[in-house]
C-alpha cells in the first residue's frame, strides 16, 4: 500500500502549476485568444455602456439585452484562435514569468482566499483580427467604436479588472 500512496503523490512541480491559467498555443507556440473572448468583451462593454444611459428598449446600448443580442447573432470573429506577436513574460533563465494575485469570495462556508497565478503577454503587445459583422446590422461601426474604447477601462482577458489586457486599437473597414 504504501507504494500505491507514494504514487498518488502530487510532484512539487505538479502543485506549482495545479490552477495556472495559460493561454492557447498556436502550431509555432505563440500565445493566443479565442474568438470566444473578443465577443464576450464587446459584450461586457455593452453591459457598462449601457448602464451609464438612459435605458430605452431596442436602441443599441440603451438596452443592454438587445445590444448583447445583436452580437451574439450579428457578428463573429473569423478565426477560432488569435495569437499574439510577442511571446509571454519569461525571467532570464527563459522559465515563464507567471503574475499572482489573492481572489477573495464570501462561499456559504464562510470568506475564503485563493490564488490565482497566470501567463501574461508584455504590454505592448498586439493581436489582428477581422470582426465580421452582417449587412444592415444595428451593430453600426459607431456602436463597435464606443465598445472597443471601453478596452482603455478595462481590458480583456484574466486580469483585465488589474488593467491588465486595456488596449487601444485600429479599426478599418473592409469591403
Amino acid at each position: 500500500i504504501k507504494g500505491e500512496l507514494e504514487s498518488l503523490k502530487e510532484t512539487l512541480a505538479e502543485q506549482e502549476l495545479r490552477g495556472v491559467t495559460v493561454f492557447f498555443r498556436d502550431d509555432e507556440g505563440k500565445p493566443c485568444i479565442g474568438d470566444h473572448m473578443i465577443k464576450g468583451f464587446l459584450k461586457a462593454a455593452a453591459e457598462a455602456i449601457g448602464r451609464t444611459l438612459p435605458r430605452k428598449n431596442g436602441t443599441m446600448l440603451n438596452s443592454v439585452s438587445y445590444t448583447e443580442s445583436v452580437i451574439n447573432q450579428h457578428c463573429t470573429v473569423s478565426d477560432q484562435f488569435i495569437a499574439f506577436d510577442k511571446d509571454v513574460m519569461r525571467n532570464a533563465d527563459g522559465t515563464i514569468n507567471y503574475k499572482q494575485r489573492s481572489l477573495r469570495a464570501m462561499t456559504a462556508q464562510g470568506p475564503r482566499v485563493s490564488l490565482a497565478k497566470s501567463e501574461c503577454v508584455p504590454a505592448g503587445a498586439a493581436i489582428k483580427f477581422d470582426l465580421i459583422v452582417m449587412e444592415n446590422s444595428p451593430l453600426t461601426e459607431e456602436t463597435l467604436k464606443k465598445l472597443f474604447d471601453y478596452g482603455q477601462i478595462s481590458g480583456i482577458g484574466q486580469w483585465r479588472n488589474a488593467r491588465y489586457g486595456a488596449f487601444t486599437y485600429t479599426l478599418t473597414k473592409k469591403s
